[in-house]
């Protein structure tokens, strides 16, 4: 398996290390094995031609787009030793109207349409994140048998888009000013931010490994003592990798990094095409480039001598991979950097409950930066009760925001729901207007007067008469398009930031609008996107819509999200000059929403570390969830259940083995560690099988067994063997899937 890769990337630490990451993560080595070699080939010949470009399928109009996902025949399993009876049935579609003005042969309509598939079984995977993920060629054409001329007949028709010439990403995305003059002196660090240095700086003169934790209220400076230390081991002739939860999303740090080190750094991001990516790689292998900066796959950067790891904003879900090899970054990060001697640094001002008590329980160097730079305090924030408001937009709210516009002061509003209404419901039977292939209310989209599914991308046009009793539909819920709208009623001048706006826009477009004073804008109005590390000079109000969404979310971590959200939402408030807060909501009481306000975070830390001890969730065990999708609702159902009955039968067998090895042994040691493992064992909690929340998305029925319990290299072992005998058993039946410590479950 692994001979089939001819690269230098490939070392005795990296094969180790996906052998390690295939067994803990329950995937294929060759799917490690990937993520650690050279994306892409560099010969001229195999530039010219697509067998190394990513295409995807692009404007279709709706009705067409629609009915692909609709057809039976878009759930094709094909198979290349029937293509003929495959490219003879496309001939019903070919001929209705909605693909007539194409003027598609048979072929191409079939290409399409697998294409498709391959999208949103990627999609799937990522519970419906990314529809529109791009597919490189030669992984389509290791799948089907189409030439590269249907494809390129299809680029042409403007059906399919092919990867253009690269962009380089200092014009395309950062807008650095290469002419400016870099900033050579460091500033000068406060008392709080010197003592972390130091500390720090230490393990690095001595080329020791350890593990830190940098915990710092927002604005307290962590990205300067970031820069310093990466200064001391560039002289030690060491490497740095930083790692960011999403490039895009980070622009100001990336230039603060870029003026400092210019020439020395390496910028690995989505944006990036296929010959720059393998130059920018080459860069790294060969010594030219020094620090890489990039989400979590840059944490793979074939680095030889690394002095230094940096994971900034820890606490970010982004850095756990959703779809198949399912790793944690940091983890990855870890092994790395204890196989480099190197320094591991998390950076946050919310921790992970798991990231802080091994801190605290001393496994993590733990350092603090209780105040903010240039001693400007934290923004002084109140709790609205809705239950006392009209509008969803108190009259506090808006008053203050009007209030900073006249000051030429600016504000953001966070609201983690996208569109415009999330619900459109009946008045009369309370029927709720639901996607035809997901079980999932459509969300109204206003601007483009649409019913938009989010996982799946099925649209379809508003009809304001219920097609169960001939009722009145009305809209119910509020998304960051309906906020932005109720805003502009006021004469508030708002941008959005959100999923549906970057897509058009990009972020680096909205945010350069939006902190440009000729552009007179009050409010930034966004999701998650706009928590993430920005720093908005102008902003002295920062504001959270509706916390009720968060704190009710089906997850064991929905008060650790929620509490993340409000302090870092909060945090981007007053940098520059004294700044204010507000959380909207229905329950003004809840303890959570009250520690966020105060920004408490280790009475939160407290009360959260007692729940997940008596419930055993991470820290005190692992969490696997065991994800069966299938298109048919009673395989789902019949295969969990399965696997609910081998781990059942898994876990005696271990345990009657490990107890005959008890009795063998002699050794001391040896024999405590064998009654560790029993014990873990007998604890192993294995719950019901059930749906997902939402059981369906893409015409694919979600069920999944939770295991709460230590996740031993013993226990890997036979959750290995029994998954490769499922799957051997129900061959294509269902899909099986393992989460390690998923995000949200």
């Amino acid at each position: 398996m692994i001979g089939i890769y001819e690269s230098n990337d490939l070392d005795e630490n990296r094969v180790r290390l996906a052998k390690i990451m295939a067994k803990r993560y329950f995937c294929n080595i060759s799917d490690c094995l990937k993520l650690m070699i050279n994306p892409e080939t560099s010969s001229r010949k195999e530039e010219k031609r697509l067998k190394d470009k990513k295409i995807k399928v692009i404007s279709f109009e709706d009705e067409v787009f629609n009915y692909i996902h609709l057809t039976k025949a878009f759930d094709v399993n094909f198979d290349s030793t029937n293509q003929k009876e495959y490219v003879e049935s496309m001939k019903n579609i070919k001929n209705t109207v909605e693909f007539q003005k194409y003027k598609l042969t048979e072929k191409q309509i079939l290409a399409i349409i697998l294409l498709r598939n391959m999208q949103l079984n990627l999609s799937n995977e990522n519970d419906g994140n990314n529809l529109n993920c791009e597919i490189k060629y030669s992984e389509y054409k290791e799948k089907y048998p189409f030439g590269e001329g249907i494809i390129t007949g299809l680029v042409k028709k403007g059906i399919l888009k092919k990867e253009e010439n690269d962009a380089e990403y200092n014009d395309f995305e950062f807008n650095i000013n290469q002419n400016e003059e870099s900033l050579e002196n460091d500033l000068v660090l406060n008392k709080e931010q010197k003592k972390v240095y130091d500390d720090i700086a230490f393990d690095i003169d001595f080329s020791a490994f350890s593990e830190n934790l940098i915990y710092g209220v927002t604005g307290s400076g962590k990205t300067e003592i970031y820069i310093q230390l990466i200064k001391r081991v560039l002289k030690e002739g060491k490497n740095a990798i930083v790692l960011v939860p999403e490039i895009s999303l980070t622009p100001q740090m990336v230039e603060r990094f870029t003026k400092r080190f210019k020439e020395n750094i390496c910028i690995l991001h989505s944006k990036l095409g296929s010959r720059r990516r393998y130059e920018e790689w080459k860069r790294i292998s060969s010594g030219e480039a020094r620090i890489v900066i990039g989400a979590r796959s840059a944490i793979f950067s074939p680095f030889k001598n690394i002095g230094i790891i940096i994971v900034d904003e820890e606490h970010d879900g982004s850095y756990r991979s959703e779809t198949t090899p399912k790793y944690d970054a940091k983890e990855i990060a870890k092994y790395i950097a204890k196989t480099n001697d190197a320094v591991l640094i998390y950076g946050t001002a919310t921790p992970l409950i798991e990231t802080y008590y091994k801190a605290k329980n001393g496994e993590i160097n733990l350092h603090k930066l209780t105040k903010r730079i240039n001693d400007l305090s934290m923004p002084k924030t109140e709790i609205i009760d809705l239950k006392l408001e009209k509008e969803m937009l108190s009259e506090k709210l808006i008053s203050e925001i009007q209030n900073k516009a006249d000051k030429g002061e600016q504000s953001i509003l966070f609201l983690n729901r996208r569109g415009h209404s999330s619900v459109f419901m009946c008045k009369e039977c309370g029927n709720v207007k639901k996607c035809k292939r997901c079980n999932v209310s459509l969300t109204y989209h206003k601007k483009e007067q649409t019913l938009k599914c989010h996982y799946c991308g099925y649209k379809e046009n508003v009809n304001y008469t219920c097609d169960k009793c001939f009722g009145n539909m009305e809209f119910l819920g509020l998304g960051t398009e309906k906020v932005q709208n109720m805003l502009e009623e006021n004469n508030i001048t708002a941008l959005r930031m959100d999923v549906d706006t970057t897509s058009k826009e990009g972020h680096e477009e909205i945010l350069n609008k939006f902190n440009n004073p000729s552009n007179n804008i009050n409010v930034l109005v966004g999701t998650q996107m706009i928590t993430k590390g920005h720093h908005f000079s102008k902003v002295t109000l920062s504001a959270v819509v509706f916390a009720d969404s968060m704190i009710n979310m089906e997850s064991y971590r929905a008060s650790e999200i929620a509490f993340q959200n409000i302090v870092q939402v909060i945090g981007r408030s007053g940098r520059e000059e004294n700044g204010i807060g507000i959380i909207q909501t229905y329950d003004p009481e809840n303890h959570i929403l009250n520690l966020a306000k105060e920004n408490d975070y280790e009475t939160f830390y407290n009360y959260e570390i007692m729940y997940r001890k008596m419930m055993k969730y991470p820290p005190f065990n692992d969490i696997l969830q065991f994800k069966i999708t299938s298109k048919y609702e009673k395989n789902a159902i019949e295969i969990s259940k399965m696997v609910k009955l081998n781990l059942e039968k898994l876990k005696e067998q271990l345990i009657l083995k490990q107890k005959k090895n008890l009795e063998k042994e002699n050794n001391d040691n040896i024999r405590r560690e064998i009654e560790k493992e029993i014990i873990n064992l007998e604890e192993m909690e294995i719950l019901e099988a059930s749906s997902f929340k939402i059981d369906k998305i893409i015409n694919q029925y979600r069920w999944r067994v939770i295991v709460k319990v230590k996740l031993t290299s013993y226990l890997a072992n036979g959750i290995n063997f029994i998954l490769q005998n499922i799957n051997d058993g129900i061959k294509r039946k269902a899909n099986i899937s393992v989460d390690v410590n998923p995000f949200n479950i």
